[in-house]
């Protein structure tokens, strides 16, 4: 056989299987078995990296809604706490306006009650008392009575209207329903008024 062909076979064999190299050749590069374990090492500890990885987010998630879980629950206790102490500072305030209420409204009629702050406003304004005249009780709404009575002064003008809004800041409830008024014989600027007033109260 010529000698050409024997060289031809045998680089042929060569590019195919280098045994003394132990490698692999595949087209005109060749890849080792150790290669080859290095990538299955590589793609073992990349997906093991990734499964990891899925883990411990899954595990952060979880803790991130047990904190917010206990956020919730902390501000809900907080805001107990703060009415709690709210209420407790405002007691006092709650007592007081209990207290006015019971005055803005008593449990009884109280006809003396009734009578000094009508005696307290026209002294303090210096009105002459005339008369003061009650009329029928009325039972009105949610076990509340009404008291109207009829009260009668001279003073003048300026005098009987400081007089009307005098009762409106008794502690006690009035409230004025009409005034008549007529002038006096003896002097012009003194005036006769009857003053029609409803004062309130609710038995328990």
């Amino acid at each position: 056989m010529p000698r050409y062909v024997k060289w031809e076979v045998a680089k042929k064999s060569q590019n195919e299987y280098n045994i003394g190299n132990k490698k692999f050749s595949f087209g005109k590069q060749g890849i080792s078995t150790v290669d080859i374990i290095i990538i299955v090492i590589a793609s073992i500890a990349i997906i093991s990296s990734g499964f990891f990885l899925y883990r411990n987010i899954a595990a952060l998630n979880s803790v991130t809604d047990e904190i917010d879980a206990m956020k919730v629950t902390i501000q809900s206790k907080q805001d107990t706490i703060s009415k709690l102490a709210e209420l407790g500072n405002n007691e006092q305030e709650l007592r007081d306006q209990y207290a006015q209420n019971e005055l803005y409204i008593p449990a009884k009629k109280n006809s003396e009650s009734i009578m000094k702050d009508i005696d307290d406003i026209l002294i303090n304004e210096k009105v002459t008392f005339i008369s003061l005249q009650y009329s029928p009780e009325i039972a009105l709404n949610d076990g509340i009575m009404d008291v109207p009575f009829v009260l009668k002064i001279q003073a003048t003008y300026n005098k009987v209207n400081r007089v009307l809004e005098a009762f409106s800041k008794t502690q006690r409830l009035y409230v004025i329903d009409s005034v008549n008024s007529t002038s006096t014989n003896t002097n012009d600027e003194i005036i006769s008024s009857e003053i029609v007033i409803h004062a309130y109260y609710k038995p328990n």
